[in-house]
């Protein structure tokens, strides 16, 4: 059930954002969303605080000692965030 909730999260989060025009990139788990910003430098991240191999914390603490990296800015989400932003919609 967690699971699902998380993958309906993303998808719906990610459908918001294409609506309203912008490009998004997925990633898993902490260590692949850190190789995938390393390659592709966005504008803002959305993180999920609980992600499994690295937290969106650590994920946050190691973009920080990335100097290309430090200019992004950052938005943890939550599970009752994401219903907030649903509900906007």
């Amino acid at each position: 059930m967690w699971r699902r909730t998380i993958l309906l999260n993303r998808e719906l989060i990610r459908e918001i954002l294409e609506a309203c025009g912008h490009e998004v990139i997925e990633a898993e788990d902490g260590l692949q969303a850190l190789d995938e910003l390393e390659q592709n430098a966005p504008d803002l991240v959305l993180l999920d605080i609980q992600m499994p191999v690295l937290d969106g914390y650590t994920v946050v603490r190691r973009l920080r000692e990335i100097p290309i990296l430090q200019r992004l800015r950052y938005w943890p989400l939550q599970r009752t965030r994401c219903r907030e932003i649903a509900s906007e919609f």
